[in-house]
């Protein structure tokens, strides 16, 4: 089963991938944005959030509707405590994007990599979303 689209171009299945096409034009996830953070929604459905900012500082989110199975591991505990990001870091998007089928009646599976949160779901549907200008 692969997932519904809207508001940006359906993503091929079974690959993995950073780079989508939207109403902004083609964004690199990992290059072309910066990262600003996640929100879970459990009304009406639970829905998934991912907010980022393009290079011009629009934001703009990618809603995955209907989550199922959702799992999230943050990397990261050393023998010193908690793992501290240098300061010097750029914001930089996510590390990778899987997109699969895994099992033929239930929606596709979700990989989500980004530098310290790991998260994995189903989801049947993928929204773009940009907040009026």
């Amino acid at each position: 089963m692969e997932a519904a689209f809207s508001g940006m171009s359906p993503w091929e299945i079974n690959r993995d991938f950073t780079e989508i096409a939207t109403p902004l034009g083609a964004l690199d996830l990992h290059n072309d944005v910066s990262l600003v953070g996640f929100r879970f929604s459990g009304h009406p459905l639970p829905s998934l959030l991912i907010d980022f900012s393009d290079g011009r500082g629009r934001p703009f989110s990618l809603e995955f509707k209907n989550v199922g199975e959702l799992t999230v591991r943050q990397g990261g505990v050393a023998s010193e405590g908690w793992l501290e990001i240098p300061e010097d870091v750029e914001c930089e998007g996510l590390d990778n994007v899987s997109y699969y089928e895994y099992g033929t009646d239930l929606p596709p599976v979700f990989d989500i990599s980004s530098l310290n949160l790991d998260m994995k779901f189903r989801s049947g549907e993928v929204r773009f979303i940009r907040p009026p200008e």
